[in-house]
C-alpha cells in the first residue's frame, strides 16, 4: 500500500510537469513560426526598399541631367528659334531629332530629320508635353517609340511664355545609363532586374540574357504592385519581385529573384535548426518529467538503501583492512619465496656447471647443447629471482628522504655499468643535474636500468649514444634520458612499464622484463611519473619527474636549480 501511494504521489506532479512542458513547447513553436514569418516578410520589405532606393537614385540622376539640358535650352532657344539652331544643337549631342513647342503645344521649330507628322502627333497626344508643363519636375520621359528612340520633354522659360524642348534619344543611351545605376540592386543567384515602359517595352536590364523579355506575369503585376510573387512560365519556379516607379515617367523597375535565393537566410538548415532545437528541448522536458517521477519513486528506496549502506560501510572498512594485511602478506611471501628459491637454484647452477665442465665434449652434440640450455635457463632464472627480490624490496619499508645529488647517482650507475659501456663503445653525456630528496640506492637503480636499456636496445653495428638532462617544470624536475636505440612503437609506450612487459624475444635482447616496472615503481614511490617519447633523431627519450625539493637546516623547500644542502 505504501508503494502504491508513493507511485501516485509521483504521477500527479509528473503529469502537471508534462502539461506545462507541452504548453511551453506549443508557445515556443508559435513564437518561432511567427518570428520566421516576420523574418521572411522583413527580407521582402528590405528587398523592395532597395528597389525603391534605386528608383529614387535614377530619378535624381535624371533630374540633374535634365536640369542641365533646361539651362542650355534657355540660352539657345529662349528667344527666336530656327531649324538651324536645332540642327546645331543636334550635332553636339547624340539625339535623333529635336522639336521646340510653345505652351499651347504648337511646334515652333523642328530639326532636320524629324520624322514627318511628329509635331502633329505631339499636338494630338499632348500627354508628354502637358506633364512637362504641369508637373513639379518640369520634365517627362516618354515610352519607347518606333525606331527605338525615347522622347523626353523639358519645360524651360522663354522671353514669350514657357516652351517645351522635346528630344528623341536612342534607347541604347538609357540602357547603358540605367544598367550602371541598377547594379547596386541585389540580384542574388538567379535574380534579374528590368526597366520597362507602360507598353512593356524593355529599356534596360541586369543579369538578363540578350533578347530575353520579362515574364508577362511579372510585367502585369509590377505595373500596379510594389511587391509580390509570380511563377516563371518556362521553369515553373516560384519567384518574388519588387517594383518601383522612376519619377517623371511611366517606367517601372522590376527586380525578380527566386524565392529560395531571397529566403536563403530563413530557409534550409537556417529555418529548420531552431525547430530541431525546439523539438529536442521538448523531448528534454518530457525526459525531465519522467526522471522526476522516477526520482520520487526512488526516494523511499534511497532511504532503505542508506540504512543498508551504513551497515555495509563497516564491513567495507573491515575488508579494506583485511586486504591491506593480505597485500602486505603477499609482498612478504613474494620476498620470502624469491629469497628461498635462490639457494636451491644456486645448487642447480653449481651442478650444471660441474656437469658441463666434466662431460662437455665426452658425450654427443645433443648432450652438450642440453647442458648449455640448462646453464642458460638457470642463469635466466637466477636473474629473474634477483629482479623479483629487488622489486619486492621497493615499498617494504617507509621511503627515506635523504639529500641526493643526481650527478653522483649518475656517476655511480655508470660505474656499475662500466663493463657494458666499454664492450658496446657507448658514449654517455649529461648536463648538470639537480639535487633531490629520496633513497640514493633506489634512484641509482633507476639510472642503472635506463642506461642499461639504452645500451642494450641498440641496432647492430651502432655505438650507443646517451644523453641525460634535467629541467624544472611546474615545481618538479623532469629528468630525460635520450638514446639512439631502436625506439619504442607509440602503441607499446604503456606496455613496457608493466611487469614482464617484453617487446622482443629473449634471444634477441636478453632480460627479465622487470627493469622498467621496477623503475616505474621507484619513481612513483618518490612522488613522480615516468613515460617514453620518440626522439627527434630516432631512438627514445625516457622522462621521469621528481619533486623539486631540498632539505635545509629548518625543513624542506623547493629550490630551482639547487643542489642538495645537508
Amino acid at each position: 500500500m505504501k508503494r502504491l501511494r508513493s507511485s501516485g504521489d509521483a504521477t500527479w506532479p509528473a503529469l502537471a510537469l508534462i502539461v506545462l512542458a507541452l504548453g511551453a513547447v506549443g508557445l515556443a513553436a508559435w513564437l518561432l513560426a511567427n518570428s520566421q514569418n516576420e523574418q521572411r516578410e522583413e527580407l521582402r520589405e528590405r528587398y523592395a526598399d532597395r528597389v525603391d532606393v534605386a528608383g529614387a537614385l535614377i530619378g535624381s540622376l535624371l533630374g540633374v541631367a535634365f536640369t542641365g539640358s533646361r539651362e542650355q535650352a534657355v540660352q539657345r532657344f529662349g528667344d527666336r528659334v530656327t531649324r538651324r539652331d536645332l540642327d546645331a544643337f543636334l550635332r553636339r549631342g547624340n539625339s535623333r531629332y529635336v522639336v521646340v513647342l510653345d505652351e499651347a503645344g504648337k511646334a515652333l521649330a523642328t530639326s532636320s530629320g524629324t520624322p514627318a507628322g511628329t509635331a502633329d502627333r505631339l499636338a494630338a497626344e499632348p500627354q508628354l508635353v502637358r506633364n512637362a508643363l504641369t508637373t513639379r519636375a518640369g520634365y517627362e520621359l516618354g515610352d519607347v517609340e518606333e525606331g527605338g528612340v525615347v522622347e523626353s520633354a523639358i519645360m524651360f522659360p522663354a522671353r514669350e511664355g514657357r516652351r517645351v524642348l522635346v528630344t528623341a534619344v536612342p534607347a541604347e543611351v538609357y540602357r547603358e545609363f540605367l544598367a550602371g545605376s541598377l547594379a547596386p540592386v541585389p540580384q542574388g543567384e538567379g535574380g534579374r532586374v528590368w526597366v520597362f515602359d507602360a507598353n512593356a517595352a524593355v529599356v534596360s536590364s541586369v543579369n538578363a540574357p540578350a533578347g530575353l523579355k520579362p515574364a508577362p506575369e511579372l510585367v502585369k503585376e509590377a505595373l500596379t504592385e510594389r511587391s509580390g510573387e509570380f511563377v516563371a512560365p518556362t521553369t515553373g519556379e516560384q519567384r518574388l519581385f519588387a517594383a518601383a516607379s522612376i519619377p517623371a515617367s511611366r517606367w517601372r523597375i522590376a527586380a525578380g529573384v527566386p524565392r529560395s535565393t531571397l529566403y536563403a537566410t530563413a530557409s534550409g538548415w537556417s529555418r529548420w535548426t531552431p525547430w530541431l532545437i525546439l523539438a529536442m528541448g521538448g523531448l528534454a522536458l518530457l525526459g525531465v518529467a519522467v526522471l522526476i517521477r522516477r526520482l520520487l519513486l526512488a526516494r523511499h528506496r534511497l532511504r532503505t538503501a542508506n540504512m543498508e549502506l551504513e551497515g555495509s560501510r563497516v564491513r567495507l572498512e573491515e575488508r579494506a583492512a583485511e586486504l591491506e594485511r593480505s597485500n602486505a602478506d603477499l609482498e612478504q611471501f613474494a620476498y620470502a619465496a624469491s629469497h628461498d628459491l635462490s639457494e636451491p637454484l644456486r645448487t642447480v647452477a653449481g651442478f650444471s656447471q660441474l656437469l658441463g665442465a666434466r662431460y662437455r665434449g665426452r658425450l654427443d652434440d645433443d648432450a652438450d647443447e642440453m647442458i648449455r640450455y640448462m646453464g642458460d635457463g638457470v642463469e635466466r632464472m637466477q636473474q629473474l629471482i634477483d629482479d623479483l627480490l629487488l622489486y619486492s624490496r621497493v615499498g617494504r619499508t617507509p621511503l627515506r628522504e635523504d639529500p641526493v645529488d643526481l650527478d653522483d647517482v649518475l656517476a655511480e650507475a655508470r660505474a656499475w655499468l662500466g663493463r657494458a659501456i666499454d664492450d658496446a663503445g657507448a658514449e654517455i653525456t649529461s648536463d648538470p643535474l639537480p639535487g633531490v630528496l629520496g633513497e640514493r640506492g633506489q634512484l641509482t637503480q633507476v639510472f642503472q636500468n635506463l642506461l642499461g636499456n639504452a645500451i642494450k636496445f641498440t641496432a647492430p653495428g651502432v655505438e650507443p649514444v646517451v644523453h641525460v638532462s634535467a629541467a624544472e617544470v611546474d615545481g618538479e624536475w623532469r629528468v630525460a634520458v635520450a638514446d639512439n636505440g631502436i625506439g619504442v612503437e607509440p602503441g607499446q609506450a604503456e606496455a613496457i612499464f608493466k611487469m614482464f612487459g617484453r617487446l622482443h624475444p629473449a634471444a634477441d635482447f636478453p632480460g627479465t622484463g622487470i627493469g622498467l616496472a621496477l623503475v616505474k615503481r621507484i619513481v612513483e614511490r618518490h612522488g613522480g611519473r615516468i613515460w617514453v617519447e620518440p626522439g627527434n633523431a630516432g631512438g627514445s627519450v625516457f622522462v621521469f619527474t621528481l619533486p623539486a625539493r631540498v632539505r635545509t637546516g629548518t625543513g624542506t623547500h623547493a629550490a630551482a636549480g639547487s643542489k642538495v644542502v645537508a
